[in-house]
């Protein structure tokens, strides 16, 4: 392959040129026809020049142009199938990478879900507990509200009992007291038919009063046996809330784990991977993540929209990206 060069004609291509800008300079301002001419001659032998050197060196430029794409070529001879070892080195190293990842996210998975599981039951048996305790302490407040609520109408009926046995014994003695003064001739018949009214009218307002008292005792009884069991639901139900509460408190406070993939690290290769994204609808995505970065002076390239691929590769988590921005899909891809 031929790849001599002529050199160009440099005395005569910078004569011409300083020719050119000699009578370019003696012309500072145009001011009369002639010097319109001339200025405009000038510029058409400027590009007549710009024509000559054209043809002077435009047969070297593209010989130069045949040895570099003979020169390509040779190198894509011999660095293609060198590529292509790197590149199936890669999807090894990748595949391997990828398994180890896939591995790591496998147990890193299993490990948070057996902490969250027995986070769990022991919220699950936390809040048992205290069902059943609440259940215990209600059922023996309602048990001792309604004892004492039979204890105190007991009491009422034997008060009532009572009084009704005093109420009659009174107006017996005072039948008899009325009854011995007649026979003595202290008090006439309708002396004694008085006094005997109005014994039996006391003996029925003293039997009236007691059962008035035994309806308020027994009203009392009930009111307080119905307060008592109300401030015994009201306490389990907080035993109850409280015990929901810790349940939530233990459930929520599982420490997530994250295990690592077991990469091997070799000098000279770069490890990791990188975070990409398909558009799935482009509708859902947040507008301040469709506009492009800003240049220097604050305006955006409109050809530009990398601020979704930043938002990912900042995020580093397909499910948090995907929920950061509606209408793409994250993937990872190993290297």
């Amino acid at each position: 392959m031929e790849t001599a060069i002529t050199s160009p004609n440099v005395e005569k291509i910078t004569a011409a040129i300083a020719t050119l800008q000699s009578r370019l300079a003696a012309i500072t301002v145009i001011e009369t026809e002639e010097q319109f001419r001339e200025i405009a001659a000038v510029k058409l032998d400027a590009k007549a020049y710009i024509k000559s050197v054209g043809f002077e060196l435009d047969p070297g430029i593209e010989k130069a142009k045949e040895v570099v794409r003979h020169l390509n070529d040779q190198k894509t001879k011999f660095v293609s199938p060198a590529e292509k070892v790197v590149e199936a080195a890669e999807e090894k190293i990748a595949d391997k990478n990828r398994r180890e990842r896939l591995a790591a996210e496998a147990d890193t998975r299993r490990r948070n879900q057996e902490a969250q599981a027995k986070a769990d039951r022991e919220a699950a048996e936390k809040k048992r507990l205290a069902d059943e305790e609440a259940a215990r302490l209600k059922k023996a407040a309602d048990e001792q509200a309604e004892r004492d609520r039979r204890a105190a109408q007991k009491k009422a009926d034997e008060d009532k009992k009572e009084a009704d046995r005093k109420a009659e014994a009174d107006r017996k003695a005072k039948q008899k007291e009325i009854d011995d003064a007649r026979a003595r001739g202290v008090v006439n018949k309708r002396e004694a038919e008085r006094l005997k009214k109005e014994a039996d009218e006391k003996a029925a307002r003293d039997k009236k009063a007691a059962d008035e008292k035994a309806a308020t005792d027994k009203k009392a009884a009930d009111e307080q046996a119905e307060r008592e069991k109300k401030e015994a639901a009201e306490a389990a139900e907080r035993l109850t809330q409280q015990a929901a509460t810790d349940a939530a408190v233990i459930q929520s406070s599982v420490v997530k784990e994250t295990v690592l993939p077991n990469r091997i690290a070799v000098a000279g290769l770069r490890g990791g991977g990188k975070w990409v994204f398909t558009v799935t609808d482009i509708t859902k995505i947040p507008r301040n993540l469709l506009y492009p970065n800003p240049k220097d002076d604050g305006t955006f390239d409109p050809e530009k929209l990398p601020r979704v691929g930043d938002f990912v590769r900042k995020t580093k988590d397909k499910e948090k990206a995907e929920a950061g921005c509606p209408g793409i899909e994250v993937t990872f891809i190993d290297r």
